[in-house]
């Protein structure tokens, strides 16, 4: 179709008056989802990234629907409260790719989001193979990570409980055990290290240089394809 380009500009002109009025918020939901289903029909990842902001909470169901927040599929997690915390995590990492409504597209946060989904699949994982009993869990622990005690980082009584056990000391342990591929596994080392100078925000700044790329590289399929790949070694493990 030939559209005169001075007719564009006037279009481009008047949907900009549309969407500084309040009541056409829905204009620039819809405007959005066009906008970024080109994108993915123009370059599929497979995973259906996408930067569009999105300025309403009660459009959140429309943009998961219309799949522009990447959701992994939990359906095979048999605890009920685990499987929705994990969903839960997953749609609050999507909103961070999507820039949270209101801000900057935030990769930190993104990472945040990621670590919790990681944490929660650990301690899944160590719960199934234990049956919740935490001296057995501990047992499994150290024959894949011979440095791990009861009084690493503790100055207390011995740990308790699964999820009070470091969990760099459960995630080495489950990556020797359950055989994660390399770049995988160091991705998912990152992901935490990114979460913690997100919490923690260290005032010096200071990180060392490959995990400097890795926050540089922003690279969000990645961290999707560590979080699948845990996921399925975990349900693959425990069936």
């Amino acid at each position: 179709m030939d559209i005169n380009k001075e007719n564009l500009k006037l279009l481009l002109e008047f949907i900009a008056k549309i969407l500084e009025q309040e009541e056409n918020d829905w204009f620039h939901d819809e405007l959005a989802l066009l906008f970024a289903k080109k994108i993915i029909s123009e370059k599929d990842t497979g995973i259906k990234l996408s930067a569009v902001t999105i300025k309403e909470l009660g459009s959140i169901e429309k943009y998961i629907d219309e799949g522009l927040i990447p959701i992994i599929d939990y359906g095979k997690i048999s605890d009920e409260r685990v499987k929705f915390q994990l969903e839960r995590d997953a749609i609050e990492m999507g909103k961070s790719r999507l820039s949270n409504y209101s801000g900057t597209i935030s990769f930190e946060k993104f990472c945040k989001y990621a670590h919790f989904q990681i944490e929660e699949l650990i301690n899944y994982y160590y719960h199934k193979v234990s049956n919740g009993d935490v001296e057995v869990a501990k047992d499994k622990i150290r024959q894949y990570n011979i440095k791990f005690n009861d009084q690493m980082g503790n100055n207390g009584p011995p740990y308790s409980s699964i999820s009070s056990i470091p969990h760099s000391v459960k995630q080495f342990a489950v990556s020797n055990s359950l055989g994660f591929k390399k770049n995988y596994s160091i991705t998912i080392r990152n992901i935490g290290k990114v979460r913690n100078v997100e919490l923690h925000r260290d005032s010096s700044g200071q990180t060392d240089e490959r995990l400097q790329n890795f926050i540089i590289r922003e690279d969000y399929n990645l961290i999707y394809e560590a979080l699948i790949h845990l996921r399925d070694k975990i349900i693959e493990s425990i069936k």
